[in-house]
């Protein structure tokens, strides 16, 4: 006969492979999904470096943008007319933009002139132009725009 141990351990195995199955394609209430990520609008306005703090709290980060369908998606799922920021910054290393999420910057979908960093100092957050198909402009981290989020489908 098989020890104890033996079984609950061959179980946590079947249940830890199995898992990620189990919560496929499933975002919390008030979240939209898109392509294995949910997206969640919130209607505060808050400054970059706060907004990324408030999407962490939620296992989030502000929206990366990694395609042209994903572009799209945020202006459908954001019909708001107002700016909207972006998890893009280049805080670190002026001109290197990333995403506070970490992921490679693949798509750009800047507004013509842009980034221009126009006072030298300061604009290392992105923002969506909503009135101009959503194209990206850098701008100012103490700014006070709308919050979009962004997370993985465990």
């Amino acid at each position: 006969m098989e020890e104890p141990s033996v079984r609950l351990v061959g179980f946590l195995f079947l249940v830890s492979l199995l898992l990620p199955y189990l919560y496929i394609n499933i975002c919390e209430p008030s979240w939209d999904k898109f392509h294995g990520f949910c997206y969640r609008h919130f209607s505060q306005r808050l400054s970059w470096e706060v907004a990324e703090q408030h999407c962490r709290m939620l296992g989030a980060h502000l929206v990366s943008i990694m395609t042209p369908e994903e572009q799209n998606v945020q202006e459908i799922l954001c019909n708001y007319k107002e700016y909207q920021w972006t998890g893009l910054n280049d805080k670190t290393i002026e001109d290197d933009f990333r995403w506070s999420d970490g992921n490679p910057l693949l798509y750009e979908n800047w507004y013509r002139g842009q980034p221009d960093s126009y006072f030298l100092s300061g604009e290392d957050c992105v923002v969506m132009v909503w009135h101009d198909d959503g194209r990206w402009s850098d701008s100012y981290v103490i700014t006070v725009m709308m919050v979009f989020s962004r997370d993985l489908i465990l």
